[in-house]
């Protein structure tokens, strides 16, 4: 949570009042002076070149009006493509449903049971790593000027597959809870499978299949076999092995010990296929941003799981096997842990900071404080609105005084002209360029007496 509101501050709220002459600053700042080999130069010139284009994308966007049929047609096809896209997550979320239905029927044979269950995992993860894919293949339809706006939408249609999964597992899994002695080992299970065999597919057998592609187009077609990597594809598949974890380490003690190891050949093996298979991306993204896209994302995965934990502890009944057995709801362990009874200091504590009166003072000094901080942002805001329009302001006075200085240095003035210069009407000029009103300066106590003798010197 921490690293997601700083994130956004970074990205948005500390950008709010505007970057000025955006396009002078990619030109001449964004050079890396610190580049030492050709291929690095021709990178970060693409990204440059990327950056500049994405930014007059935006400003054409904005000025352009497109036509009424282009727009309709337009529109038909995002349309066409997110309802499209609404059906497969519910097609997915069904297949998924039907599969670990039919795995629960074979109660009595015990190796069919087994195989379903594998069979179930499989698919998922095959689903994991071409719908995906799939999705970026329709974002080429939808013909977005702005890539960030697709990058996002791809992002957040991926991400609404992995809570269709995980959602259509856990819901199975709480409606037979009353029916299943031991629903809780049997999702400690399947979080297990979905783990091991996500790093099956998704990273051994993609690595070994970008393998055979690198070395097919090199020795075979005599092309360049690199492929750009897909940083998106990548990040997002560590949220979805996160959000596994976070769900699944309740119900398996192993989890955290198989998690660190699988994360251990992940991070070689993709280094590997990273520095021997892939090139750099041309495009630039705006990591700030999309750092912040990956924050909210995951700290919104971590907030459902916190509300799914609440909700078995509170009101799914204990099966009859596992380490919670003996009472009817798993509160009633924390209950007995921290010996919340009447009478004890730790209760007298929960009434006292559970009262009406303190829960309203707490919040009064909340909302006060947020008041005050919004109140300071505000000011900063002006400040900086103060001291841009001051840099402007001492911009001119150096234009006013370069100006004379460049009639003198080019003979403008004649020298008798210049002995007979008047301080008082450059003085005037000046003051008349600033907006100055002179007799209200004349008229003025500010004005210093000493200032006034030594002018009438000239």
């Amino acid at each position: 949570m921490f690293c997601t509101a700083c994130s956004y501050r970074r990205s948005f709220i500390e950008t709010k009042g505007g970057l000025q002459n955006v396009f002078a600053q990619k030109i001449f700042c964004g050079w890396d002076f610190n580049i030492a080999t050709k291929k690095a130069a021709e990178l970060k010139s693409s990204a440059i070149y990327y950056e500049l284009k994405e930014l007059l994308s935006e400003i054409k966007e904005e000025k352009d009006k497109k036509s009424i049929c282009e727009t309709v047609r337009n529109s038909t096809t995002k349309l066409l493509i997110n309802v499209s896209t609404v059906l497969l997550l519910m097609g997915t979320g069904y297949i998924v449903w039907v599969l670990l239905d039919k795995s629960k029927n074979y109660l009595d044979d015990e190796s069919q049971k087994t195989n379903m269950a594998l069979v179930t995992a499989v698919i998922i993860n095959v689903c994991m790593l071409l719908i995906p894919v799939l999705f970026g293949y329709l974002r080429k339809y939808e013909k977005y000027s702005n890539q960030s706006v697709a990058f996002n939408i791809t992002l957040v249609r991926t991400y609404m597959l992995e809570l269709t999964i995980i959602g259509v597992l856990l819901t199975f899994w709480l409606t037979r809870s009353n029916n299943d002695s031991c629903w809780e080992t049997s999702l400690g299970q399947e979080i297990y499978r979905l783990i091991v065999f996500d790093f099956v597919i998704s990273v051994i057998l993609s690595s070994f299949l970008e393998i055979l592609r690198y070395l097919f187009k090199k020795d075979c077609m005599g092309q360049d076999g690199l492929s750009e990597f897909d940083i998106a594809r990548y990040s997002f598949q560590l949220i979805y092995t996160q959000t596994l974890f976070w769900i699944g380490f309740f119900f398996s003690p192993v989890l955290p010990v198989v998690l660190s190891i699988k994360l251990l050949f992940t991070w070689y093996i993709r280094t590997f296929c990273t520095l021997h298979l892939c090139k750099s991306y041309a495009r630039s993204w705006r990591a700030a941003q999309t750092n912040t896209v990956f924050y909210i994302l995951t700290f919104l995965t971590l907030f459902f799981s916190i509300i799914f934990f609440g909700y078995i502890i509170i009101r799914v009944p204990i099966s009859s096997c596992g380490p919670f057995m003996g009472n009817s709801y798993m509160y009633e362990i924390i209950i007995d842990v921290l010996h919340l009874e009447r009478g004890t200091v730790f209760w007298e504590i929960v009434i006292f900071f559970t009262r009406p009166g303190v829960v309203a003072f707490i919040f009064i000094m909340l909302c006060i404080g947020a008041y005050f901080l919004r109140a300071k942002g505000k000011a900063q805001y002006k400040m900086v609105k103060i001291l841009r329009k001051m840099l402007v302001a001492s911009a001119k006075d150096r234009e006013f005084l370069l100006n004379y200085i460049a009639n003198v240095t080019a003979s403008q003035f004649q020298h008798e002209k210049f002995s007979s210069f008047d301080m008082d009407s450059v003085s005037a000029e000046y003051m008349n360029s600033r907006g100055f009103d002179e007799e209200h300066f004349a008229d003025s106590d500010s004005i210093d007496d000493n200032y006034i003798t030594n002018k009438k010197r000239y």
